[in-house]
């Protein structure tokens, strides 16, 4: 069984449909200037949420996990038991 209903697949098609021809009139427009600019600001923006992305992630938030004795999987380190074996640590 498919998790999209009809419906949704309708809409999306209907969508594509619409919108499909503007973009490929917009790509056969923009040349091949319009190609390194768009390529290079997506490899800028890229880049740059790379670097966001790392710079919220702190040492702490890894530290904050381990493995469980018992069955190896990862648990938070401040929990008392196992959410997979249910072992007691």
């Amino acid at each position: 069984m498919s998790s999209y209903s009809l419906g949704s697949v309708l809409i999306l098609l209907g969508l594509a449909i619409l919108v499909g021809p503007f973009i490929v009139l917009f790509f056969l427009t923009i040349g091949p200037a319009g190609w390194v600019l768009l390529g290079g600001s997506l490899i800028v923006v890229g880049a740059l949420v790379s670097l966001w992305e790392n710079a919220r992630s702190d040492e702490s938030d890894r530290q904050t996990w381990t493995d469980c004795d018992n069955c190896g999987r990862r648990i938070y380190d401040g929990s008392h038991a196992c959410t997979h074996c249910g072992t007691d640590r």
